[in-house]
C-alpha cells in the first residue's frame, strides 16, 4: 500500500488523477473520507489531502511525501496500538495483531511530512539568514567604527542602506519565524496523535525537537542581531542630530554676524542720506546740534529695526507693540524734520 500527503488546494487535481471514484461521507478518527473506489481511498485532514491506494498512483503533480505501508511478521519491533511496527526511510513494516485501519493512521503520517518539509525549508533559510546577519553585523560595525570622521551626506546614505538591509532582513526572518511556529505546532500534533494510537512513530519526536531547538537557537541570534542594528542605527541617527544642530548653529551665527552687518550698513546709509538731504533743504542751525545729532541717530537706528518688525508683521499678520513704538519714532523724527524745513 501507498500513502500519499498533498496540499489542500492540489484536491480537485488530485481527483481528477484517480479514475472512478464515488463520493463518500463518513469519519474516520481525524480523516474526513472524501472519495473512494475498490482500490483507492481519498481523505482530508485540515490542510492535507490524503489518498491511500493499494498499488502505485500517478498523479499530475507530486506528493509532498509518500509513505510504503508493507504487511509482514517482526520479529524485532515497536508495539503500538494495532499490533507491532518497524519505520525506516518512509517504508513502515507492519504486523498487525487486530483489525485496523490505515486510513485512520493517516494524519500521523501527514504531520509527519509537514514536519519534514517544514525541517528542510526553515533550515536552509536559517542558513541564508545567518549568511546575511554577518553581512549586516560587518555593515554596522564598519559604520559604527567610522560614524566620527565621516560625512553628513556620506553618513546618511550609509544609515540608508543599513536601514534598507535591516528590512529586508526583517522580511525574511518573519518568514522564517512562522515556519518555526508552524513546526512546533505540527510537532505537538505529532506527539498527541501518536500518543493516541500507543506511541506509533513515537521514536522520531526526538530528532525534531533537536531541529526545532537548532532553529530556535537561530531565532535568538536573530533577535540579538536585529536589536543590535536598530541600536545601532539610534546611535547613528543621534550622531547626525549632532552634526546637524551643529552645523545649524554655526549657520545662525554667521546668519547672526550677516544680519548685524546688514543693520550698520543700513544705519550709516540712512544716516548718510538723510543728514545731505536735511542738511540741503533745513536750517539746522536753528536746533542744537546734540538735538539734530540725536534725531539722526534714532531715524537711522529705527528705520533697521522698523524694517525687521514691518517683516514680522506679514509672517502673522498681526500689529505688534514693536512696530507701533518704531512707527512712532519714525514719526516723530520725520516731523522734527519736517518742522525744521518748513518753518
Amino acid at each position: 500500500m501507498e500513502l500519499s500527503i498533498f496540499h489542500a488546494e492540489e484536491l480537485e487535481d488530485v481527483l481528477n488523477s484517480i479514475p472512478d471514484l464515488k463520493p463518500s461521507f463518513r469519519k474516520l478518527g481525524n480523516v474526513e473520507v472524501i472519495a473512494e473506489n475498490k482500490e483507492v481511498r481519498v481523505g482530508k485532514y485540515r490542510n492535507y489531502v490524503i489518498v491511500l491506494s493499494s498499488g502505485e498512483l500517478e498523479f499530475e503533480n507530486a506528493p509532498i511525501e509518500t509513505f510504503r505501508i508493507v504487511l509482514r511478521e517482526l520479529e524485532n519491533g515497536r508495539d503500538f496500538q494495532f499490533g507491532t511496527y518497524r519505520f525506516e526511510e518512509n517504508t513502515v513494516e507492519i504486523q498487525p495483531e487486530r483489525e485496523m485501519d490505515f486510513l485512520e493512521l493517516s494524519p500521523i503520517f501527514s504531520e509527519l511530512a509537514a514536519l519534514k518539509t517544514l525541517s528542510i525549508d526553515a533550515g536552509n533559510r536559517g542558513e541564508f539568514l545567518s549568511k546575511e546577519e554577518t553581512k549586516i553585523i560587518d555593515r554596522t560595525v564598519r559604520i559604527l567604527e567610522n560614524a566620527g570622521t565621516m560625512d553628513i551626506s556620506v553618513l546618511e546614505d550609509l544609515a540608508f542602506e543599513l536601514s534598507s538591509l535591516k528590512g529586508k532582513f526583517i522580511s525574511r526572518y518573519m518568514k522564517f519565524k512562522d515556519e518555526i511556529e508552524e513546526i512546533g505546532q505540527s510537532l505537538i500534533r505529532f506527539k498527541s496523535l501518536s500518543r493516541k494510537y500507543g506511541h506509533f512513530l513515537y521514536e522520531l519526536t526526538p530528532e525534531y525537537e533537536d531541529v526545532l531547538s537548532n532553529l530556535r537557537y537561530y531565532e535568538m541570534s536573530f533577535d540579538q542581531t536585529l536589536r543590535s542594528v536598530r541600536d545601532s542605527l539610534e546611535t547613528i541617527h543621534l550622531k547626525l542630530e549632532s552634526i546637524q544642530r551643529r552645523e545649524t548653529l554655526e549657520l545662525q551665527k554667521r546668519t547672526s554676524a550677516l544680519q548685524v552687518a546688514a543693520a550698520v550698513i543700513e544705519f550709516i546709509v540712512v544716516f548718510y542720506y538723510t543728514m545731505g538731504i536735511w542738511s540741503k533743504y533745513a536750517d539746522l542751525s536753528m536746533l542744537p546740534k546734540w538735538l539734530s545729532l540725536l534725531t539722526l541717530t534714532v531715524l537711522s537706528a529705527t528705520v533697521p529695526l522698523l524694517t525687521e518688525a514691518f517683516g514680522e508683521y506679514l509672517l502673522e499678520r498681526r500689529v505688534g507693540r514693536k512696530l507701533v513704538v518704531y512707527l512712532m519714532l519714525i514719526s516723530l523724527c520725520i516731523a522734527i524734520i519736517l518742522y525744521t524745513i518748513f518753518f
